[in-house]
């Protein structure tokens, strides 16, 4: 048997405990439109290390499109070992957190060391939802 949960229940992930919810990031290189260095990867792990912690302001689902959640999303390029990284927060209906025209947010790490670059990315990202 196959139920169809409505949409008014869809809208609330018990994991969140109240907290904004943060669906699966995307990034991808500039040129590719992949991401060869595996940076998403990066986020992902360092965002389930955070799940688990007791400071956090957002609560990660780590799915494809959870309703009513917020997605970070970017593109990245590199250069001699240093990667750039701009980036945005799209809010749940896939609205943008910075108006047209404004710059998105931006980070620079090492190529070599992709968990230090991620913390850094998420550090700027929960800033948002501090603020």
């Amino acid at each position: 048997m196959v139920g169809i949960t409505p949409a008014s229940a869809r809208t609330h992930d018990p994991r969140s405990d109240g907290l904004p919810t943060l669906g699966r990031p995307a990034f991808q290189e500039d040129g590719s439109f992949a991401d060869p260095l595996g940076l998403t990867r990066a986020v992902i792990a360092a965002l389930r290390m955070r799940r688990g912690s007791g400071s956090r302001p957002v609560a990660y689902v780590d799915t494809w499109d959870p309703p009513a959640a917020y997605r970070l999303v970017g593109r990245y390029r590199t250069d001699g070992g240093l990667v750039t990284v701009r980036f945005r927060l799209v809010l749940p209906g896939g609205r943008d957190t910075i108006p047209a025209g404004d710059a998105a947010d931006v980070v620079t790490g090492r190529e070599d060391d992709l968990p230090a670059l991620a913390a850094r990315l998420l550090g700027r990202m929960e800033g948002r939802f501090s603020t």
